[in-house]
């Protein structure tokens, strides 16, 4: 019975003590306090692992296809290059005041596998700022984004503005160093935690 009796009371006090951090605003809600090194690493580790588990079982197309890939960078263009920045272009002036901040894609890639960039992409991530593009999206078109992004890291300024070119005239432009979606004549490959995509 003392047992019931203390985690009765245990149960109590975490309701009163959670109601009075919520109900006293002792909690800096304002995007220019920074959190302690602790509370990012615990916000970014419960992010990191959420996407992993739920991206587990997504099989991912054929991410190689080029037409794919331009296609995700006129999405990129116009979704995506706002907050992350794209090649030879800085994000818009108060992007890096968010709070956090939008990942830089460019590094990010090389980290995450395909799945979790889809699932991300597609669910967005709360109090991010990351939108849930599968709300206004196909699952084809998040895939044309994530194809898109995985050739970042290798993506000169003039490879995106000729891919961006490219797919403004419908993939007509005359260009002899990339191919006719735009690509440069050699894609770059590279790696993501451990192995080829």
């Amino acid at each position: 019975m003392k047992i019931i009796a203390g985690i009765a009371l245990i149960l109590i006090l975490g309701v009163v003590g959670g109601t009075a951090f919520v109900m006293t605003g002792v909690f800096n809600v304002s995007a220019i306090y920074d959190d302690p090194a602790a509370i990012h690493w615990v916000i970014g580790n419960v992010r990191r692992y959420s996407i992993k588990r739920r991206a587990e079982t997504i099989t991912a197309p054929d991410l190689d296809d080029r037409k794919l890939i331009a296609s995700g960078a006129s999405a990129y263009g116009d979704m995506c290059a706002g907050c992350h920045g794209a090649p030879g272009r800085a994000p818009f002036l108060g992007a890096r005041d968010m709070n956090p901040p939008p990942p830089d894609l460019t590094e990010l890639v090389t980290h995450r596998e395909s799945g979790e960039l889809f699932w991300a992409i597609k669910n967005g991530i709360r109090m991010t700022g990351m939108p849930a593009w599968g709300k206004t999206h196909t699952d084809d078109e998040v895939w044309q984004l994530v194809g898109f992004i995985e050739r970042l890291p290798g993506l000169s300024a003039a490879d995106y503005d000729t891919m961006l070119s490219k797919a403004a005239l419908g993939g007509h432009a005359h260009d002899h160093e990339s191919d006719e979606a735009g690509l440069p004549a050699e894609d770059t490959h590279h790696e993501h935690g451990g192995h080829d995509h």
